[in-house]
């Protein structure tokens, strides 16, 4: 009985260790990447892609896109950031708005379509 209630007390510690994957969310965007991979299909052909978002100061974000055997497509997009909210303006003027919680960013396109992101 008394190795028992050894083996418990041994134990006990590793009942309030957790394991969280989830990272504290950041107060600047600045230098981090935001990438989602997706598929659509076009003309009845199944096409994989990144979507990816690089924030390379404070103020403004690289846009990129990629697809297996295309040129890489990339533009550069202004970008505030107000923890944990983030708005974007895209070179056409559309505004994208987003949070960031941790290690996932949600961005919602004005025509209502979202999307998450994780940092890389």
């Amino acid at each position: 009985m008394k190795k028992f209630f050894l083996l418990y007390l041994l134990a006990l510690p590793f009942l309030f260790i957790g394991c969280d994957d989830d990272e504290e969310t950041p107060d600047s965007l600045t230098g981090t990447t935001w990438t989602y991979s997706g598929s659509e299909i076009e003309d009845g052909n199944k096409i994989t892609y990144t979507l990816g978002i690089t924030f390379k100061n404070a103020t403004t974000c690289e846009y990129f896109i990629q697809v297996p055997g295309e040129e890489d497509y990339s533009y550069e997009q202004e970008y505030t950031y107000t923890k944990p909210n983030v708005r974007i303006v895209d070179e056409e003027g559309e505004v994208i708005t987003g949070t960031v919680n941790g290690n996932k960013m949600t961005l919602t396109y004005e025509g209502g379509e979202s999307v998450v992101l994780k940092k890389k």
